[in-house]
This record gives C-alpha cells, sequence and structure tokens, in this order.
C-alpha cells in the first residue's frame, strides 16, 4: 500500500521536559561510562571499570525508563496517510469490524460501502452498537452549486447518493424486521439523515471515545475527484482533533435542514 507515516509535533510541557531531561542523563551517562580518561570534579570516570559499570548501568535504566514515554507518545501523534483516498477501501472491513460502541459516517455518499459491508453493519447493530449516516440531500437547493463543485457535468454525483440511500433504506428495512422478531435481543440503532450543506469531507468515526481505535478523514478540494484526494488515518487519542469534527457533524446534523431519510424518494435509480 502506497502509504507513509509522519509525526505530529507535539506541544512541549512539563512532562515531557521531565522525560527528555532523565532521557538525555541517562545517555549521558552511558557515554561518560564507556569514554576513557574523562573527569569530574577531579574524579576520572571513563576507562575506570569500577565506576564506569555502575554509570553505564545507571544510564541505562534511565533511557529505559524514558523510553516507554516516547514510545506512547509517538504512538499518539501518528498519522497514516493514503495518497489517494481510494485506498482506503482496502480497509473498509477493518474499519467496519472494529466498530463496537458508536459508528459516523459523514460524506456526499458511500455507494460502495453501504451495501458491500451490510452484513457487518447488521451484526454491530445487533451488538449493541449506534450507527449514524449522514449524507448529502440530492434534493438540496444547492445541488447545483455541488455538482459544479465536483466538476460533475453528468450527475454522477446525484446517482452515488441516491445509491446510496436505497443501500441504506434496504439496511434500514432488514434492521426493523430484525427488531420486530420475537426473539430478537438487540440494542443498538441506526439513525440515518440527509444534509442540504456542501460537502467538505468524507468521515469514518469510530468509537470517537475509544483512544485505541482510529478515524479516516477524507477533505473535498474544488474540482478534483475525491477518490484521487489522499486519505488521513488518525488515533482517537488525538482527542482535541476528533473533537473538532464531532462539533461540525453535531452542528449539522442537529441542523432543522437536515432530514431523515424517510422523507426522500428516489429519482434517478430504481
Amino acid at each position: 500500500m502506497n502509504t507513509k507515516r509522519i509525526s505530529l509535533l507535539a506541544k512541549l510541557n512539563y512532562s515531557e521536559t521531565l522525560i527528555n531531561t532523565v532521557a538525555g542523563a541517562g545517555f549521558a551517562l552511558i557515554v561518560i561510562s564507556i569514554v576513557p580518561n574523562i573527569e569530574i570534579a577531579s574524579v576520572k570516570l571513563g576507562g575506570n571499570f569500577e565506576n564506569s559499570w555502575i554509570l553505564s548501568l545507571l544510564g541505562i535504566v534511565l533511557s529505559l525508563l524514558a523510553f516507554p514515554f516516547f514510545k506512547e507518545k509517538t504512538e499518539e501523534t501518528l498519522i497514516q496517510v493514503f495518497s489517494e483516498s481510494r485506498l482506503i477501501q482496502q480497509e473498509f472491513k477493518n474499519i467496519y469490524s472494529s466498530i463496537d460502541r458508536e459508528a459516523i459516517f459523514w460524506a456526499g455518499n458511500f455507494y460502495i460501502s453501504v451495501k458491500e459491508h451490510k452484513n457487518i453493519l447488521l451484526d454491530k447493530l445487533r451488538n449493541g452498537a449506534n450507527i449514524k449516516y449522514l449524507i448529502f440531500n440530492p434534493d438540496s437547493f444547492r445541488r447545483d452549486i455541488v455538482l459544479e463543485d465536483f466538476n460533475d457535468t453528468t450527475r454522477e454525483f446525484l446517482i452515488d447518493c441516491e445509491t446510496t440511500i436505497k443501500a441504506l433504506k434496504e439496511l434500514k428495512e432488514e434492521w426493523n424486521m430484525i427488531k420486530s422478531s420475537k426473539n430478537a435481543i438487540t440494542s443498538g440503532s441506526l439513525e440515518i439523515r440527509l444534509y442540504n450543506y456542501i460537502p467538505r469531507v468524507r468521515a469514518y468515526i469510530i468509537d470517537p471515545n475509544d483512544v485505541k481505535k482510529y478515524s479516516y478523514f477524507v477533505h473535498f478540494l474544488y474540482k478534483h475527484n475525491s477518490s484521487d484526494l489522499p486519505a488521513f488515518k488518525i488515533k482517537n487519542s488525538n482527542s482535541e482533533v476528533i473533537k473538532k469534527y464531532m462539533h461540525s457533524f453535531s452542528s449539522i446534523w442537529e441542523c432543522n435542514t437536515t432530514v431523515p431519510i424517510d422523507s426522500y424518494t428516489l429519482k434517478l435509480i430504481r
């Protein structure tokens, strides 16, 4: 997979300074212990076995104590960048399978993934997951602007939206049948709404409060096919980043122009 990892710069705080100091002291002690003829306060350290092995051991211990903090900090700030968002299709199964309690899918449409992973979604709903889909309303008064933004002269985007709506309606119908069956023991929920704003992002937010999980984002650019644009895999431990996406999602989800999926009638496909 054509991906690369980059590290975000973390803000320097007191704890990081302390960890850096411990690691630096450990490294310095190791150097002192192995370099000959070093004197500190008239005490010869380097080359003196009795002193050097103690310093070396102490340096190694300090370095090992600091290492887990560096490792944890690095893991928290890692982002995986996909050069083209179409590459995350290879991770769809893992994305959907990783859902435990909550999943938010927010985009113009999800015309590929909903139908392909319907069974996984139903299993997650049976196991108590709360799943929300927020997609573009093909009846939106902004649809012509959206088509121009996406450089779409064939209305393919609107067809993809309707394909998604059809697949989500089928998913909802099956879920309702499961819930209404006599022996059903279910606690999950499925909510689907259509929004009228110009799509700016495709987001797969998985268990946003679980710091061990990952979420995926694709940002749309003017006159670009979204499948050619980069995608970002962000660890949810980047809580400030995830909160900003969640705030924007909630604003659109609760907007009075956002409508339930049942209010839409298919027009372009059957």
